[in-house]
């Protein structure tokens, strides 16, 4: 069985990923790990139009503070959406050899789009995979969540100084949140809500996957 967990960063993926792989015993994969390896592959010259979003946090020095005041959140969604684009054929090969060899594995990442999924044929995907999305949009409980995160583990904590900030990056996990909850819907495939109960949500997920 192959699970695969989607949706915006900050919603739970790693969380109901470990939770997965501790009662089942099984290896969890992030596709941020994944596509780390693509960039010295593509040509110099086209890295930041394949990889925008980590293109755009270099133009202002990896600030978390200059780059949600920089960017309005539909633009970072989009970038999110390009850079999705960019690593899904790999992706897709993973996903592939990962069911041909009868491996049983998590495959996590916000770069799971519900349209990328939607491309595999419903015969490859019955009885061989469960799909799971997590997603919030309620901009209140996503800065709560945020900000009761341990610093010492959490990128966004330690370079973010500026309380304006998480009110943006909440918006644009709100924003990114409506897409994933929208194509989820349109697609018929799985998708939680992830605003309050957050702890209990993943328990009862990772109860339910399992059985």
């Amino acid at each position: 069985m192959l699970y695969l967990i989607g949706g915006p960063p900050r919603c739970g993926k790693t969380k109901l990923s470990v939770a997965l792989a501790t009662k089942l015993r099984i290896p969890y994969f992030s596709i941020d790990h994944i596509a780390s390896v693509i960039p010295p592959y593509i040509a110099a010259d086209r890295r930041d139009e394949s990889f925008p979003l980590r293109a755009l946090h270099q133009k202002v020095n990896n600030d978390s503070d200059r780059f949600f005041e920089t960017y309005s959140a539909e633009e970072i969604v989009a970038v999110y959406q390009q850079q999705a684009a960019t690593v899904w054929p790999g992706v897709r090969n993973f996903i592939g050899y990962a069911i041909e060899d009868e491996h049983t594995l998590i495959l996590e990442g916000w770069q799971l789009l519900p349209r990328f999924l939607a491309e595999i044929p419903l015969a490859e995907r019955s009885g061989k995979m469960q799909i799971q999305y997590l997603y919030k949009t309620e901009v209140e409980d996503i800065i709560s969540g945020l900000k009761a995160n341990d610093p010492t583990n959490d990128w966004v904590l330690r370079h973010t100084k500026q309380d304006t900030s998480f009110i943006r990056i909440a918006q644009m996990i709100s924003c990114f949140g409506k897409i994933i909850e929208r194509e989820t819907s349109e697609l018929r495939l799985e998708a939680t809500n992830m605003d309050r109960d957050f702890v209990r949500k993943i328990s009862d997920l990772s109860g339910r996957m399992t059985t």
